[in-house]
């Protein structure tokens, strides 16, 4: 059965009005409180002056708080801010940025079973997800290899 609604609040997940998991910051737990991933928002600025040199980025990391989508935006003439999440596991190394928000992440593991009623990761599936939805967006990652 698909997902067709994730509800974050108060430190509880809902996913169609039933708890799914729980969260403190950017890291999302079991009920019983296994960590089993995060999902951090990122900020990438760019000059325009020199797009390409990596001596020009400078990554910010903030606490998801909303929603926002992946977002190019100038603050000035100068400056171009790209928005994007870094979804991490705790239990096993996979890690990948990717234009989706929280709700959407966790909406897409829910759909793909990746989580069971246990509350374990299933780690196929969740590499499976991860090269759907892994987008190089900071420009400092390779190709997802299992």
């Amino acid at each position: 059965m698909a997902a067709q609604k994730v509800k974050i609040k108060d430190g509880n997940v809902f996913v169609d009005k039933k708890e799914y998991l729980t969260y403190k910051g950017d890291a999302f737990y079991t009920y019983d409180g296994v960590r089993l991933f995060s999902v951090t928002r990122k900020i990438e600025e760019y000059s325009d002056n020199n797009m390409s040199s990596a001596d020009q980025i400078s990554t910010r990391s903030r606490t998801l708080t909303s929603n926002p989508q992946l977002v190019v935006s100038r603050s000035n003439n100068t400056v171009r801010k790209v928005r994007y999440y870094l979804v991490k596991f705790a239990l096993f190394d996979l890690e990948f940025e990717t234009s989706l928000n929280a709700k959407k992440v966790i909406k897409g593991f829910y759909n793909a079973e990746l989580i069971n009623e246990k509350g374990l990761v299933d780690e196929s599936k969740a590499w499976n997800f991860a090269k759907l939805t892994h987008k190089n967006i900071s420009g400092t990652r390779e190709k997802l290899k299992q």
